[in-house]
Parts: C-alpha cells; structure tokens; sequence
C-alpha cells in the first residue's frame, strides 16, 4: 500500500497559493505593462502628431 499524502503538501481548491501582499505586485506589474504599450503606442505617436501640427500652422501664418 502506497504512504498516504501529508496534509500539507496539497492546496485545498478554496486556498490560494499566492500571499494576499504579492496581489499589489500583480496590480503595480499590471499597470506598468499597460503604462509601456499605451506609451509607445498612445502617447509617443500622438506627440508626433501634434509636433507636426503646431509646426504646420506656424508654418501657414509666417509670411516671408
């Protein structure tokens, strides 16, 4: 007959592995990521847009 499982290896299904403070760091690395990609796919390129904007404009009201 096989040696019966301790209790304390198993997880019951109700009890979470993970620590209740490691959930803040999931929330801040969940942040960050979306801070990144919104970053270089928002942000970045909207600052382009409006740089080529104000240049367009002062380049139409200065007359030579």
């Amino acid at each position: 007959m096989p040696p019966r499982a301790q209790q304390s290896q198993f997880h019951q299904l109700n009890q979470s592995p993970i620590p209740a403070y490691s959930y803040c760091y999931l929330e801040i690395g969940q942040s960050a990521t979306a801070f990144y990609f919104l970053w270089f796919l928002a942000i970045i390129p909207a600052c382009g847009i409006m740089e080529n904007t104000f240049f367009d404009i002062v380049l139409k009201n200065k007359k030579y």
